[in-house]
């Protein structure tokens, strides 16, 4: 048998001093089921799949030295991440259903000396216009899908790999 006793406590009172009030609420016994719930995001989480496609990416495809991204239009504006390395060094992002009369990228690398821009745009009609710099703002005449062609630049120096990402608007 358990018996307990309740005691009063005094109450004191204070002047000019801030006070907190706390109240005790019950606790959920639920650490069974959290640590099942860990044990299974882990699995998942550290699953050889999962972490392929964490390192390389959705909706991306490496041909010879050229990696293609898939984006959404719709789904503007994003960020994605890549990286140039000695068998890369092109990068044709893709956006569909893009239905904006302006796209606006811009190019970041932390290397001051990257030597990266964006060649070319296609637009949904075919169009092809080109050479920029590392931002871009052009007019789309039409909805559809629009080519971002990120590489080197030809004209300058610098170095040709390296981590990056591309901000779409």
């Amino acid at each position: 048998m358990i018996l307990s006793c309740k005691k009063d406590v005094p109450v004191s009172e204070t002047t000019n001093k801030d006070s907190v009030a706390v109240s005790d609420q019950p606790a959920t016994d639920s650490s069974t089921e959290s640590a099942e719930a860990r044990e299974r995001d882990s699995v998942i989480n550290n699953a050889p799949v999962t972490k392929e496609v964490l390192r390389t990416g959705v909706a991306r495809e490496e041909k010879d030295r050229v990696i293609v991204r898939l984006a959404d239009g719709e789904r503007l504006p994003f960020t994605i991440g890549e990286e140039f390395t000695e068998k890369h060094d092109k990068l044709i992002l893709k956006i569909s259903n893009f239905n904006k009369p302006k796209i606006t990228a811009k190019i970041s690398t932390k290397q001051q000396d990257f030597n990266i821009r964006f060649n070319q745009i296609q637009l949904p009609d075919g169009k092809m216009d080109g050479p920029f710099m590392r931002e871009i703002t052009y007019d789309v005449p039409k909805p559809g899908e629009v080519w971002l062609i990120i590489g080197k630049n030809l004209m300058a120096d610098g170095k040709t790999t390296g981590s990056f990402s591309v901000t779409v608007e």
